[in-house]
C-alpha cells in the first residue's frame, strides 16, 4: 500500500479497479511537493515524469491523460490504437472526461479543488471519469458525459442495466468555497433547486460544488431510468493541507489524480 495512491475498495464491480492519489510520497519540490502529476503548471518535468512513472508501475495500467480546459468534452479512449500508447509526441486529447470499454486503459482526471467523479456501468462493461469545476457544471458536462456513456453502451450492444456506480472524490468543501453573487445567479437561473447549494456567512456566499454535481447526476439518471449507486469521499482538499493540493489555498500548486480502469472483461 502506498500513501500516494489510495485504492477505492469494495464499491465498483470486481472487474473494475479505481484509485485516487494524494500529495504525499512523491518527488516534486516546493509548492508542488510532493506527488504532483500535472506537467503543465510549472513543475520540473523530470519530477513529474518520475511521479507518473511511479503511478503507472503501481497501478499496472496504461494511463490516458487529458488536456483539461474546464470544457464539457468527452473523449472516447477506445479510439486510441495500441501503438499510439508508445508515441509520446501525440497531442493530448482536449477534454474533461473520458470513457472506455477496453481493458487496462486508465481513465483519469486531475484536480486540486474541483470535484473528480469516477463511473462504472453495472457490470463494469464501460467506465469513465469526469473533471467537475463550476464551469463544467454550468456547461452540462455531467449530462453530456452520461449521454455519451449510455450511447456507448447501446453501441456496444450491452444493456444499460438498472444501476450505475458513481464515486465522488475529494474536493473543496462549501465552507472554503467563496463565490460571487453572479455565479450563484447563473446556477439558480439554470435550475432554481440549486439555491440550496449556496449559503451566506458574514455577507459572503459559499458554494457546495458536490451538492450541485450530485443533483445533476440524479437528474440525468432519472431520464434513463437508472439508479445511481453513490460513494462519496467527503474529504476537503482545502482543509487537508498535508494530504491534498488546493488551488484556492495555494494558487501555485500541484494536482492529484482520480483514476479508473477495467482489470478484465
Amino acid at each position: 500500500m502506498s500513501p500516494s495512491i489510495i485504492a477505492i475498495k469494495n464499491f465498483f464491480p470486481e472487474n473494475v479497479t479505481a484509485f485516487y492519489t494524494t500529495r504525499t510520497g512523491g518527488f516534486s519540490k516546493h509548492s508542488y511537493s510532493y506527488f504532483n502529476l500535472a506537467d503543465n503548471i510549472g513543475d520540473n518535468p523530470n519530477f513529474v515524469e518520475r511521479n507518473r512513472k511511479f503511478l503507472k508501475n503501481y497501478i499496472k495500467s496504461k494511463v490516458v491523460w487529458l488536456r483539461q480546459v474546464h470544457s464539457n468534452k468527452v473523449f472516447d479512449m477506445d479510439t486510441i490504437i495500441e501503438q499510439e500508447f508508445l508515441d509520446t509526441t501525440l497531442d493530448l486529447p482536449v477534454a474533461d472526461s473520458s470513457i472506455t470499454s477496453k481493458v487496462y486503459r486508465c481513465s483519469v482526471v486531475m484536480t486540486a479543488d474541483c470535484l473528480p467523479i469516477l463511473v462504472s456501468s453495472q457490470e463494469g462493461t464501460l467506465i469513465g471519469s469526469i473533471h467537475c469545476g463550476w464551469k463544467g457544471l454550468l456547461n452540462k458536462i455531467i449530462s453530456i458525459f452520461f449521454e455519451s456513456f449510455f450511447n456507448k453502451l447501446n453501441h456496444l450492444k450491452k444493456p444499460i442495466g438498472k444501476s450505475v456506480y458513481v464515486w465522488l472524490g475529494p474536493c473543496i468543501s462549501q465552507e472554503f468555497y467563496a463565490v460571487g453573487p453572479e455565479l450563484e445567479e447563473q446556477f439558480t437561473n439554470s435550475n432554481p433547486k440549486f439555491k440550496t447549494a449556496f449559503k451566506v456567512f458574514e455577507k459572503q456566499i459559499f458554494m457546495d460544488i458536490r451538492h450541485i454535481a450530485q443533483h445533476q447526476i440524479k437528474e440525468v439518471l432519472e431520464l434513463y431510468k437508472v439508479k445511481g449507486v453513490f460513494n462519496s469521499n467527503n474529504m476537503c482538499t482545502y482543509g487537508n493541507e498535508n494530504l491534498f493540493f488546493s488551488h484556492r489555498r495555494e494558487s501555485r500548486t500541484g494536482r492529484h489524480a482520480s483514476l479508473i480502469f477495467k482489470n478484465k472483461t
